[in-house]
């Protein structure tokens, strides 16, 4: 599939949620998650890149402070980059949409502060 928005964003997270899911629990390998996430630089909808975001950062965390977490650590810098530039960057307007994205720039302004300080 090239078109990820064929599917429904809330689909999109679930899967995205449960390919991590698999791999923390042995049953599939850690390189279907990340496939499966490098298709977030393009992603514009709160709801998946939320949960891949917690994810990632997750992984991040618990991954031993060498190559592979700095490998980690540049690619969830570079999404939330990219994120925070796509969603949530502008002021609320009491639309729920924006109201969501807003929401969205708060979590990937958190989860930028914990990759910048390590």
């Amino acid at each position: 599939m090239t078109d990820f928005r064929a599917i429904h964003p809330t689909n999109r997270a679930a899967l995205i949620s449960d390919s991590y899911a698999l791999a923390e629990a042995g049953i599939q390998p850690w390189r279907l998650p990340l496939v499966i996430s490098q298709y977030l630089v393009g992603e514009d909808e709160n709801t998946p890149m939320s949960v891949a975001v917690e994810r990632l950062f997750d992984l991040v965390r618990s991954t031993p402070d060498d190559t592979n977490a700095m490998i980690l650590r540049d690619f969830l810098s570079s999404l939330v980059t990219s994120a925070y530039g796509t969603i949530g960057i502008e002021e609320d307007t009491g639309n729920e949409h924006q109201e969501n994205l807003f929401q969205a720039r708060d979590v990937f302004h958190f989860h930028w502060s914990k990759i910048k300080c390590g």
